[in-house]
């Protein structure tokens, strides 16, 4: 084989494995990401830091705005943490 032969059979495999292995690979990262677990896990963390604003002497009104954006960064970051550059 030269140097310019594309080996067609052996590409041609590692696209089929790819073809069914990715999408497996994908479903596992997002069900560990949006699991009941995590969602839960997120929840503790969510109350945890409001109650320790309170106890520091954050206004209710500016905790609460404050844990929605902590919530919010959380949620934005689970996508990004599975993004692919192309």
């Amino acid at each position: 084989m030269s140097n310019h032969d594309i080996p067609v059979k052996e590409l041609t495999e590692m696209l089929e494995m790819a073809t069914e292995k990715v999408p497996k690979l994908i479903n596992a990262v997002l069900q560990s990401v949006y699991s009941q677990e995590t969602g839960a896990e997120m929840g503790k963390a969510a109350g945890a830091f409001y109650k320790e604003l309170i106890a520091a002497g954050v206004p209710k009104e500016d905790a609460l705005t404050m844990t929605q954006d902590y919530l919010k960064t959380l949620r934005n970051l689970a996508p990004s943490a599975i993004k692919v550059d192309h």
